[in-house]
């Protein structure tokens, strides 16, 4: 009698030892793909998570950068749109530093780290870029009065690469931007000056509006608040156009 109930009493632990098995996750797997942390079991371990980035006030910044390098242009996507800038990670990266003697590495990291740190400084209270960019060609739509300066248009945008980043300016405005009106009968005194082949170049004042984050840098909008158009030996002014707001 004894042996049958011990019997029928493993039969009855069998399924709860299986379904333990099956249904508890093991701690050291971590949650499943396409499962958040926040839905692991309870009691399990998380990462507190990390504060999300906190942008500029852009309407307080109003420092101008003219024509920026490479380096400016991504210390100034990050100060914009608050996403750390991993300088520790740059300093250890740049060859003075990576393949300085070891006697010689903490001197040499001083002295990039040094720079970087200058570097975004000099963007802290920078609002406004005046950026220089070629045109070839400047058509003359006559039906409605208007050149097209191609350079500003929606789909243009303007790439900066540094430190294994890339930031893109492109024209919130561009729609607007890219018409020069001018009446038919000035039109012709436009194209004397730009001459038969038009290649000139654009100084335009930018107005940034927006940042957003995008994998490995990232992107900045401005308005085009004003422009002139030269020759590309600098020689002749084409015309200056304020964009209307």
């Amino acid at each position: 009698m004894g042996a049958t109930l011990r019997h029928w009493a493993l039969i009855a632990l069998l399924p709860l030892a299986a379904c333990g098995r099956g249904d508890r996750p093991s701690t050291a797997a971590g949650p499943p793909a396409g499962v958040s942390v926040a839905a692991a079991p309870a009691g399990t371990a998380t990462a507190p998570a990390a504060a999300p980035p906190v942008r500029a006030d852009l309407a307080k910044r109003t420092g101008e950068l003219v024509n920026p390098s490479e380096l400016q242009m991504v210390m100034l996507y990050h100060s914009l749109s608050g996403v750390p800038a991993p300088l520790d990670k740059w300093t250890e990266d740049d060859g003075r530093v990576r393949y300085a003697q070891p006697q010689d590495r903490a001197a040499r990291r001083a002295e990039v780290r040094a720079e970087l740190e200058a570097a975004a400084r000099s963007v802290a209270n920078v609002g406004r870029l005046r950026l220089s960019t070629n045109l070839d060609g400047l058509p003359y739509d006559p039906t409605y009065g208007e050149f097209r300066v191609a350079a500003f248009a929606p789909s243009s945008s303007y790439g900066f690469k540094a430190l294994g980043e890339e930031v893109k300016v492109g024209f919130a405005n561009g729609q607007v931007a890219q018409i020069w009106r001018v009446p038919k009968a000035d039109a012709q005194a436009v194209m004397d000056r730009a001459g038969p082949y038009p290649n000139l170049v654009a100084d335009a004042l930018l107005q940034i509006v927006d940042v957003q984050p995008e994998q490995a840098g990232g992107a900045i909008s401005a308005n085009v608040v004003e422009y002139e158009l030269q020759t590309r030996d600098g020689k002749t002014t084409v015309g200056r156009v304020r964009v209307a707001p």
